[in-house]
Parts: structure tokens; sequence; C-alpha cells
């Protein structure tokens, strides 16, 4: 295992209210499928991507409205298949502040970021 610093940091969590069968983005024929993989301490300080994005915003308009939305802040993610998207933040104040100002369309949440495990001292 490898040690790695990451920055405390905040996550405006949002669903775009739709749900998405997972199987039907794994069987796209336009999925990616040979991405280079990467390390997880490359991941956590911001290197990577999703592959599984861009089949969700071509079939899903709502999911790329709500990642424009997002992007307004900063560099705006899908999680997993879907539908979540998520937008990073330095201080809670402004995950907040965007919010506050999210349409009524989309539900969502604030969510601070862990940079170390929780049962690190427990071990």
């Amino acid at each position: 295992m490898t040690p790695v610093t990451v920055p405390e940091c905040w996550y405006l969590v949002a669903h775009p209210g739709i749900a998405i069968p997972t199987r039907e983005i794994f069987e796209d024929p336009d999925l990616t499928r040979d991405s280079i993989p990467v390390k997880m301490c490359d991941f956590s300080v911001g290197f990577g991507r999703n592959d599984l994005q861009s089949v969700v915003m071509r079939r899903y308009p709502a999911v790329t409205q709500l990642l424009e939305w997002l992007g307004r802040w900063g560099e705006a993610r899908m999680m997993g298949s879907g539908a979540c998207c998520f937008v990073p933040f330095g201080e809670a104040s402004q995950a907040e502040s965007a919010l506050l100002q999210m349409p009524p369309e989309y539900k969502g949440f604030i969510a601070r970021g862990m940079n170390q495990h929780p049962l690190r001292d427990w071990v």
C-alpha cells in the first residue's frame, strides 16, 4: 500500500430524477472497453475518467443537462453508470451556495470528502 495525500474537499452530489439501467449501458456497442487502467493514487488526485459517462450522456439528455449545470462550478463527473453526478469544492460554503441554486427538478446533497480512512487509527 502506498500513502496518498488528498486535499480536504466537499462534493455537491446531484440526481436528475431518472433511472438508468446499468445493463443497458454496459451492453452499448460504443462503450470504450480498452482504457488504460488507472491506479487509485492517480484517480484520487483527479486523473482518470468514467468511460460509461459518454454513453449515458448520449442516451439520457437529463444527465447531460445535469453535468452542464454542475459544470458551472468545476469539473462535473458522473458516478458509476449514472444517474448521480458530482462536482468538487474546496470549501463547504461554496458547495452550500451551489446547492441553494439547484434547479427544483434535481435532488442533491453535500458530502464531505475523507482524506483518510475512518478505520486508520483503529487498526
